[in-house]
Parts: C-alpha cells; sequence; structure tokens
C-alpha cells in the first residue's frame, strides 16, 4: 500500500526571498518579500508577485535563468 504523498509546494521565483532570510518566501504575495536577483535585494509590489514571483517567473524583467549564472 502507498503512503499519500504529501502535496507539492506552489512553485516561485527562485529569485524571491524574505528580507531577513533570502532562501525563505511567503506561499503567498508579503510585504516583507524582496526580489534578491538584484543587489541589493528590492522590495516587490504584491501586484508583480502575484503576476511573476508567484505565476510566470520567466517572464518578468529582473528574472535570470538560473544556469545562465554559470
Amino acid at each position: 500500500m502507498n503512503s499519500p504523498r504529501p502535496p507539492a509546494a506552489p512553485a516561485a521565483c527562485p529569485y524571491l526571498g524574505r528580507a531577513d532570510d533570502p532562501a525563505t518566501f511567503f506561499l503567498e504575495p508579503h510585504p516583507s518579500h524582496r526580489c534578491h536577483a538584484t543587489a541589493p535585494a528590492t522590495p516587490v509590489d504584491l501586484p508583480h508577485q502575484r503576476a511573476f514571483c508567484h505565476g510566470d517567473a520567466a517572464a518578468c524583467e529582473r528574472f535570470i535563468p538560473p544556469d545562465a549564472l554559470g
């Protein structure tokens, strides 16, 4: 008998993180989120988070494909 699998976490942009912890993010848009694709990390407004950070990250103007970083 197979054990039920836990639900998969929603996908998010790999550069989305909290201001005080770049490796952690909330599962929904949140005011403490920052874009860590920029230096220094920049605040991200909630509509942008909804559309890109928790949506189509590759369409974001700040997105850099992780494999392009070398």
